[in-house]
């Protein structure tokens, strides 16, 4: 949808709707910000050295497989 035609729906509407339409936009503006914005350090976090007891015991009781690095 083309600017020009969300103009013309904003314009066809009564003057106490516009509050309403202006806390949306603001709203949707907050969503898209946030998407660009994501922060993924978290990744980092995930991936950490196990003792050999730890991997053994979720080995055992998880059936959980790791690569290990020498």
């Amino acid at each position: 949808m083309s600017r020009e035609v969300l103009e013309k729906k904003i314009r066809a509407l009564p003057e106490e709707a516009l509050e309403d339409v202006a806390i949306y936009l603001d709203k949707i503006v907050s969503i898209y910000q946030t998407k660009k914005a994501v922060d993924f350090s978290f990744v980092d976090d995930i991936f950490g050295t196990l003792s050999d007891s730890e991997a053994d015991e979720l080995r055992s009781c998880c059936g959980l497989h790791f690569r290990e690095n020498a």
